[in-house]
């Protein structure tokens, strides 16, 4: 097989007087068509030590770039995939947080609107979750800051709570973590604030404060509220409310430990490990 030079290489070689290495070139061949090489080009000293020939090495790599164009095909289709993926979840429970909320319009028993909005605040929580997986450009990593930020505005939406009366304020660390975190994590931020908007403010006023930062080998996240405080007779270790039991299995589950704070309001306090991936059978 005659092999073509770059001119330009080659003068590059002479000029220098050291070796180049071209990782990809092109070339047309007489009998076997378009060849994808790997080249290199050495200049030959004479006794003066003047360039006096040039030697090119050529690898032919065209079946391995052929391999590489089929790899990166079939991940890219499986990308396509897993996006399509997640933005039917997300699609899937936004559908089932619509129906719960058009649910929730018909009944006329107080207590079952209040279960079904709970219901419909917590699908939220998940669907936000994949909505930001489908945004994500790795597909497994989430930017928490972001998620924490749409999650508390769809509460105080979702609980019809005007702006100016009860403020968020947040200091967020700018924290990726995986689905197998947020997902449990997420829950549980949003029970919390849910329970500081229905009952912390007898007045609807009032402040909610979110922090989350990262610590030597964990991350910490810490839900307070300045409003009447949580009633001494609730054991946080064995609550009787479905919203703390619910709270205290989804902290098990991210391998965390959680602590309550009675002396100024109400504040939960958080430590916990981002969970590692756990591959499925």
């Amino acid at each position: 097989m005659k092999l073509i030079f770059s001119h330009k290489k080659d003068r590059e070689v002479i000029q220098n007087k050291k070796l180049v290495d071209i990782l990809e070139e092109t070339i047309e061949t007489k009998d076997l068509g378009q060849k994808i090489l790997h080249t290199k080009k050495i200049p030959i000293f004479d006794k003066e030590g003047n360039p006096q020939y040039l030697l090119g090495v050529s690898e032919d790599i065209t079946k391995l770039k052929q391999g590489e164009i089929k790899i990166r095909k079939s991940l890219d289709e499986k990308e396509t995939l897993l996006r399509e993926i997640h933005h039917r979840v997300k699609n899937n429970l936004q559908i089932i947080a619509s129906l719960l909320h058009l649910q929730e319009s018909t009944v006329n028993d107080g207590e079952l609107a209040n279960i079904l909005k709970e219901s419909e605040s917590r699908v939220k929580s998940m669907a936000i979750v994949y909505d930001k997986l489908y945004q994500s450009p790795n597909f497994t990593d989430i930017n928490f800051k972001k998620y924490i930020e749409k999650l508390v505005y769809d509460i105080l939406y979702t609980y019809g709570i005007k702006k100016g009366t009860i403020k968020a304020q947040m200091d967020i660390e700018d924290i990726l973590l995986n689905i197998d975190t947020a997902i449990p994590l997420g829950l549980i931020i949003n029970e919390l604030i849910t329970n500081s908007v229905k009952y912390a403010f007898t007045q609807k006023q009032g402040n909610i404060t979110i922090q989350l930062k990262s610590l030597p080998e964990k991350i910490e996240i810490s839900i307070a509220d300045d409003g009447i405080g949580i009633p001494e007779d609730i054991n946080l270790e064995n609550p009787e409310t479905l919203g703390l039991q619910l709270v205290n299995n989804l902290v098990g589950q991210i391998d965390g430990e959680i602590e309550l704070d009675r002396s100024h309001g109400t504040e939960f306090k958080i430590t916990f490990k981002e969970l590692k991936y756990k591959k499925r059978l």
